[in-house]
């Protein structure tokens, strides 16, 4: 059961987990635009770009209901707790399907790799199928040690390519919004954009593969760690601004969102505090081979420059921008080369948006 559920529906002229389905034809940019909608977090707010288009209010599903009430087991051991993920990562594996697993240089990915690995092993070539590792987020090096390491088949997206190019795809005006349910103030969606672009050069096919990611981790280990517990986790997950972004292919798995390992770290939590989340943990413990490895850091990153936006592309995407119906009504200047949440992203893509609205007859008009 995973607990990574996409419940915004959208509420406008009609009802749907599609917010362009719910868009009348004539619409109403919010005028000014609300601060809360560039942020990461909605603070649960439930409005949109559009007067005429919310979305609802949280409410606890079956699921979440179930589990909220549910005592869960104790866990003692961080090798049982590795055990658990891997039972899932089993339960959800789809032999008939190639893989492609969106793996960083960092502890989560490490332990997903190397569970696959002994899956494969445990069950057979047939069971394990083909598997791809993509790397897309400037990690490559940190990422090219650990397929060699381990003797696994990645891809670095763009790799070689230059700074001015690596971010073209993602930043392109005409096809920005497609890659949203919605409007999001981050420029890159890492479960669509690389994944795309690879289909389109030939590398990837979307009709018959799965995706598995370390994604939710993180989330999943703080809830814990810092005592805010599942329940705020489930009503805070349904403001964030991730519920927008689309997935390539539809095919997607998050293990660490999973119920199941969900109530482990609960379960874990209950009979031990630690002082570093269990992804760190459990790399070190059951990987120990790749401790020598360095996860490649935030500044790292911005050393690198694959998190930025290069001055040409910068240039190039100002000045669509600027000459898009929406821009020319609201002037604003980017501010920022790092690839981060942005006020001017999200305006960004509204006016990716309105272009392609407008192009398929609505009328827009600011209120």
């Amino acid at each position: 059961m995973d607990g990574y559920n996409r419940d915004v529906i959208y509420i406008g002229d009609g009802i749907s987990e599609n917010f362009y389905d719910v868009l009348p034809r004539d619409l109403t940019l919010q005028n000014p635009m609300p601060k809360h909608l560039h942020e990461s977090f909605l603070g649960y707010n439930h409005d949109t770009i559009f007067r005429e288009v919310t979305f609802n209010k949280y409410k606890h599903t079956p699921e979440t209901e179930k589990f909220l009430a549910t005592k869960h087991k104790r866990i003692y051991s961080i090798k049982e707790m590795y055990d658990i993920l891997k039972g899932v990562i089993e339960r959800k594996w789809d032999p008939t399907k190639a893989h492609v697993i969106g793996h960083s240089s960092g502890y989560d990915s490490r332990v997903i790799s190397q569970i696959i690995k002994e899956l494969g092993e445990k069950n057979g070539d047939d069971w394990l199928g083909e598997v791809i590792y993509v790397e897309t987020l400037g990690e490559k090096e940190g990422f090219k040690r650990i397929m060699k390491e381990q003797g696994l088949k990645g891809i670095v997206y763009n790799d070689g390519m230059p700074p001015e190019r690596y971010h073209d795809y993602s930043f392109n005006f005409k096809t920005f919004y497609q890659k949203f349910n919605g409007v999001v103030s981050f420029p890159v969606n890492q479960w669509y954009d690389a994944y795309r672009d690879l289909e389109e050069q030939g590398v990837l096919n979307s009709d018959n593969v799965q995706c598995f990611t370390g994604f939710g981790a993180n989330e999943t280990q703080e809830i814990a760690h810092k005592n805010k517990g599942f329940p705020y986790y489930f009503k805070w997950h349904h403001y964030i601004q991730i519920q927008r972004f689309k997935l390539w292919g539809g095919n997607w798995e998050h293990p660490f969102w999973d119920y199941e390992v969900m109530g482990a770290v609960a379960g874990f939590h209950e009979s031990k505090k630690w002082k570093v989340r269990i992804g760190e943990i459990m790399a070190d413990t059951m990987v120990p081979h790749l401790k020598h490895i360095p996860r490649q850091t935030l500044q790292s990153l911005r050393d690198n420059r694959t998190r930025y936006a290069d001055p040409k592309l910068l240039e190039r995407i100002s000045t669509d921008y600027k000459n898009s119906c929406y821009g020319k009504k609201v002037p604003i200047a980017m501010r920022s080369d790092f690839t981060t949440y942005l006020n001017w992203w999200m305006h960004y893509c509204i006016a990716s948006m309105c272009e392609h609205l407008l192009e398929n007859g609505h009328k827009i008009k600011t209120g």
